[in-house]
C-alpha cells in the first residue's frame, strides 16, 4: 500500500511539474510576441489569438478599462469560437467592474444566475449565459486598464486555480506591453 500511495504522489508531482512547464512555455511564447508588437491592437490580438489557440477556448474577452470616463471597450470578443464586433463601450459595471474595482481575479464556478444578479450583471447583445466565468485584471503600474475574460457556456467547474494563476501572469505581461505602446 506505501508503494501505491508513493506511486500517486509521484504521478500527481509529474503532473503537476507538465502542467506548470506548459503554463512556462505559454507564458514565454506570450511574452516574445509582445516584445515584437507595437500597436495597441496588434497586443490585444496577439494575446487573444495565443490564448484561443494554446487552451482551445472557444469564448474569450479583452477588456480595456478607461479611467477617465469610466467605460469598458471591447475590442477583442469571442464566443463559440466566433469573433464578434466590438461592442459599444459600457460603464464599468457588473463583472468586469467587479474586477477591476477590487483588482483581484473573480472565478465563478456554479450559480451563475445568482452572481449576475448579485453583480448586477446583464448578457452583452446576442451572447448567451455561461455556466462558468473567470475574469483577471490587466493591471499596469498601479492602474486596472483592462480585464482578460474566459467563459465555458457547457460546464460548470470549467476552471480552477491553475487557470486563474495562468491568466493573472498573461494579464501582468500585457499590462506592461500595452503600456510600452501607450509609451
Amino acid at each position: 500500500q506505501r508503494v501505491a500511495e508513493r506511486t500517486a504522489e509521484l504521478q500527481q508531482a509529474n503532473q503537476t511539474m507538465e502542467q506548470r512547464t506548459a503554463e512556462l512555455s505559454i507564458i514565454n511564447s506570450v511574452q516574445q510576441g509582445l516584445a515584437s508588437q507595437l500597436d495597441l491592437q496588434g497586443i490585444i490580438e496577439l494575446v487573444g489569438d495565443k490564448i484561443r489557440e494554446v487552451f482551445n477556448w472557444q469564448n474569450l474577452g479583452l477588456r480595456l478599462y478607461d479611467r477617465g470616463t469610466n467605460l469598458v471597450h471591447y475590442p477583442y470578443e469571442v464566443e463559440r469560437g466566433v469573433r464578434l464586433p466590438p461592442f459599444d463601450p459600457l460603464a464599468a459595471s457588473a463583472f468586469s467592474g467587479h474586477i477591476i474595482k477590487t483588482r483581484k481575479p473573480l472565478l465563478i464556478n456554479r450559480d451563475m444566475e445568482r452572481w449576475m444578479k448579485q453583480l448586477k450583471s446583464k448578457l452583452l447583445p446576442g451572447t448567451e449565459l455561461s455556466k462558468s466565468f473567470l475574469g483577471v485584471p490587466i493591471i499596469s503600474g498601479d492602474q486596472v486598464i483592462g480585464v482578460i475574460v474566459v467563459d465555458d457556456m457547457e460546464r460548470e467547474d470549467a476552471f480552477g486555480e491553475s487557470d486563474v494563476r495562468l491568466l493573472t501572469t498573461l494579464a501582468a505581461s500585457m499590462g506592461v506591453a500595452l503600456e510600452n505602446a501607450r509609451l
